[in-house]
């Protein structure tokens, strides 16, 4: 500390207390530069302490070890060097060593009294394994210890160890190429020039479909729970199976607003209530199609072929939503511009991917869509716009040639020159209760037809009961498909060919048609054998079926027409299967067409012999399958069937009376036998106003039986209005 001084002069200044005070302060000076001795430098802050700079010299410095100091609290890790300290302390590298770095004391020891008792044996092994360290030259690397590590150091790859046989030659990869470019110009479509893919002219192939749909009748909102509606479906067309009347059935309308996955409105309000309905909908890809259809049929007409390619779409089907074309001399959707005769018949396919055919399964709820599937969404509203647009145009359908109203297939004269392949393909439209649907196709214009792998129907299916009665389906006019008509130039090819049902006339089957496999489901009339529609020229040539099954059809054959000067169709069917226990053959020709009908029909399957009916006199020869040999016994009155060749009669019991069916076309001879031995006569009756001409009938309409074995064999005199003539 420092004293203040009087100043000489001041009032309290005195020589003797101002050399005491002098003193004084020399003495704090001595007292504050030095402790015991030890000389202090320098002048203190505040929390400043003495640091020792040798044994008789220290300084002021700042305390908490910040300068110098170790705190005992830090426990020496405010050291400035560790190391230093270490040095400083004396300590060796073992001091920072683990334990487990040293063995423990004597171990040493041990290991060498243990060396020293090795055997010889011992001594030679470890001898060995000293010396495989290294490796001997005539060994060529067989002694290494690893050789795959060996060729991993050397940097080699797997391909080392494999035989020149493990490679291609040099050049071979070029080769293959040149190859497999040379193959796909010939197999891959979009390479090809005469393919003409319809996605590519824009059509999308989204259809989508749902078997829980809702609507309500007056109301436009359709609901689902399956939540496969998106926002992009507005605009496309819909198709509600039972929402409309119940002879339309379907109601056709577009989505005009999307509300959400589950919730949709369209544009017209349904006519019925329905729930766990089939919904079908779609983008309406007619105009891309036809735009690829008009490209082939140039291309054709340039080189006489062409495809139209349905690929694989975004969704299940094709939407056909368009109007009927009338301006090319048809009444289709999707139309084939007429072809002049005098020129290179062109010939178009319309080729799908996969079997088109595929049968749906019974247990079903949606219509099958198999191969590259067409959905129609057009529909007639009712009957008499039916009948009234067929009468103009021809009959409507989703794909169709030149018609009959235009002149086209009424004359052998006019067609179009074109023949027609749809291979892999199915075509379904709206199923209507009342038989207002489109046809699939109407080729009736056109010179040929062939259809391979091939599917087309109604959008119905089973278990909602649409084919319980397809005697209703009569009430319309729906034809499911028309081949070209007679006087077509003789190529018309159907094979593995599915009518899933719900027409009126499944399918119209014309002269120089061959068909080698087909199925026909519930429709009113399955085959249709043409000799005259629509002004057309009679059949004169025959047609052959090999295999057709026909089942939940209320007529397995309906003829129309009688062929060329009043004879034919010729129709042969080496097997007519079916499940259906009334078989009826039948015309639209008040018995005309079926009497003039010639040719030979076997039936298999499950049926009921006795209930095979011909609605008049036919020329068919109708055998029964199920019988080896066409023989009937009976003990009572009996009407002879068409499918009946030898009768015997046992009248033990009391007379019996055989009626003959009509002598009128029939190609049948009928045998009958009485096996009895009592006296009661067998009476073998010809229909009314037909003579048994012979020595048993003697040109009466009764020829009686009257002993036992006794037997008459009658034949038809042939034609109209005649007679039987016994023969031997």
């Amino acid at each position: 500390m420092a004293l203040v001084l009087p100043v000489r002069g001041q009032a309290d200044w005195d020589i003797a207390n101002n050399n005491a005070l002098i003193y004084l302060q020399s003495a704090i000076n001595v007292a504050s530069s030095q402790i015991n001795g030890v000389t202090v430098s320098g002048t203190p802050n505040v929390d400043d302490v003495i640091k020792a700079t040798s044994s008789v010299t220290a300084h002021w410095a700042p305390g908490g070890g910040a300068v110098g100091a170790l705190l005992a609290a830090n426990n020496l890790s405010d050291l400035q060097s560790a190391p230093t300290a270490r040095t400083n302390l004396g300590l060796g590298t073992a001091a920072t060593a683990s334990s487990s770095a040293f063995d423990a004391a004597g171990a040493a020891t041990t290991a060498q009294t243990n060396a020293g008792s090795y055997t010889d044996a011992q001594i030679a092994s470890e001898v060995t394994r000293a010396n495989a360290a290294y490796l001997v030259k005539a060994s060529n690397l067989a002694d290494l210890t690893n050789a795959a590590t060996a060729r991993t150091n050397l940097g080699l790859g797997t391909a080392a160890t494999q035989a020149s046989s493990a490679f291609d030659a040099a050049g071979a990869a070029t080769t293959a190429q040149a190859n497999a470019i040379a193959d796909a110009i010939t197999k891959y479509m979009p390479l090809r020039a005469d393919i003409f893919d319809v996605t590519k002219y824009g059509a999308k192939g989204d259809g989508q479909f749902i078997i829980d749909g809702a609507i309500t009748s007056g109301q436009a909102d359709l609901t689902s729970t399956s939540g496969k509606f998106v926002s992009g479906d507005v605009g496309k067309y819909v198709l509600i199976k039972g929402a409309a009347n119940s002879t339309v059935t379907s109601l056709v309308a577009q989505i005009i607003t999307f509300v959400n996955s589950n919730h949709v409105v369209i544009n017209t309000n349904a006519v019925t209530t329905v729930t766990n309905a089939l919904v079908l909908w779609a983008t309406n890809d007619t105009v891309a199609i036809q735009t690829a259809i008009n490209a082939a049929m140039v291309y054709a007409a340039a080189h006489g072929t062409a495809t139209v390619f349905f690929p694989t779409g975004s969704g299940y089907f094709y939407g056909i939503a368009g109007p009927l074309d009338t301006t090319h001399s048809g009444n289709s959707q999707l139309y084939l511009a007429p072809v002049v005769t005098t020129a290179n018949k062109s010939n178009l396919i319309f080729l799908g991917v996969g079997n088109g055919s595929v049968l749906q399964h019974w247990l079903q709820k949606t219509p099958q869509l198999s191969g590259s599937t067409l959905v129609s969404f057009g529909l007639y509203a009712n009957s008499t716009v039916q009948n009234s647009d067929i009468t103009a145009h021809g009959n409507a359908c989703v794909i169709g040639g030149p018609a009959q109203p235009s002149g086209y297939g009424t004359s052998s004269l006019l067609f179009s020159n074109m023949g027609v392949t749809f291979k892999d393909v199915s075509i379904l439209v709206p199923h209507s209760m009342g038989g207002l649907s489109y046809s699939a196709g109407d080729m009736s214009g056109v010179s040929n037809c062939c259809l391979f792998d091939f599917a087309y129907g109604t959008a119905g299916v089973v278990p909602d009961g649409d084919y319980v009665n397809p005697n209703l389906f009569a009430a319309g006019l729906s034809i499911g498909w028309l081949m070209p008509a007679n006087g077509n130039n003789d190529l018309c090819t159907v094979r593995n060919v599915t009518c899933h049902g719900g027409f009126v006339f499944a399918f119209f089957m014309t002269e120089h048609a061959v068909i080698d496999s087909m199925r026909i489901l519930y429709s009113w009339s399955a085959l249709c054998p043409i000799s005259t529609y629509f002004g057309s020229v009679g059949a004169s040539h025959a047609m052959w079926v090999n295999q057709l099954s026909a089942e939940g059809c209320v007529n397995e054959v309906n003829i129309f027409g009688a062929g060329v000067s009043g004879i034919g169709p010729f129709l042969n069917i080496d097997q007519l299967d079916t499940e259906h226990s009334n078989i009826t053959f039948t015309d639209r020709n008040s018995g005309t067409a079926l009497a003039a009908a010639l040719g030979t029909v076997r039936l298999v399957g499950l049926y009921t012999p006795s209930n095979v009916t011909v609605t008049a006199p036919t020329g068919l020869k109708i055998i029964d399958g199920q019988r080896a040999y066409p023989s009937k016994t009976v003990t009572a009155n009996y009407n002879v069937s068409v499918i009946d060749e030898t009768i015997y009669a046992d009248a033990t019991a009391g007379a019996i009376n055989i009626n003959l069916t009509s002598a009128q076309w029939t190609p049948n001879t009928y045998t009958i036998v009485k096996t009895d031995s009592s006296a009661n006569h067998v009476n073998v009756i010809a229909q009314g106003g037909q003579t048994i001409i012979g020595t048993i009938g003697l040109g009466t309409g009764t020829a009686a039986l009257t002993s036992q074995y006794q037997k008459i064999k009658v034949a038809p005199q042939g034609g109209i209005n005649t007679n039987w003539y016994e023969v031997l």
